[in-house]
């Protein structure tokens, strides 16, 4: 169980100079409860090359619970130049609770389309499902968002109980 893999892809040459895209990416289980990683991409279009640079950890903390933490620099020397990104996450998953609480943020300048947090964006929030008995749920969720750049911020939260009557 120590996946080894290599992804090739093919692109159409459409017109315009030829230019290597290339990046790594590694995990390393350290010990039972660590895994660390990293990715590197280097894409070298003239018309817009791109670095990016990352990496990952993962702790188990507990039975059922983990945290994640990731960072992230990406540089585009001729648009928006060097910007950073970072994440950390923590989640717990059992039977009758699961709940995880994540915050991330994006510089102005981080630019990478792959992410799931645009550039200049902070957001952090949380959820929590507890199952109280066999009809009863419980469910909660915090959000807040906002722009880096003009400080502009929304909350919001959610709250409900579930119940099945017989």
């Amino acid at each position: 169980l120590n996946p080894v893999s290599i992804r090739v892809t093919y692109e159409v040459d459409r017109g315009g100079p030829q230019f290597w895209v290339a990046g790594a990416d590694a995990q390393v289980k350290v010990t039972d409860r660590v895994e660390v990683g990293g990715i590197y991409v280097d894409d070298r279009n003239p018309a817009d090359p791109l670095k990016l640079k990352g990496v990952n950890a993962t702790v188990k903390v507990a039975e059922k619970t983990f945290v994640f933490a990731e960072a992230a620099e990406t540089d585009r020397e001729l648009t928006s130049g060097k910007g950073q990104a970072a994440r950390v996450e923590v989640k717990h998953d059992a039977k009758d609770l699961q709940a995880n609480a994540y915050a991330a943020r994006t510089d102005a300048s981080f630019d990478n389309p792959g992410s799931y947090l645009s550039k200049g964006r902070g957001e952090s929030g949380g959820k929590l499902a507890w199952r109280v008995d066999e009809r009863t749920l419980v469910k909660a969720e915090v959000l807040r968002t906002e722009d880096v750049t003009t400080n502009a911020v929304r909350d919001g939260a959610a709250a409900s109980v579930q119940h099945t009557f017989e």
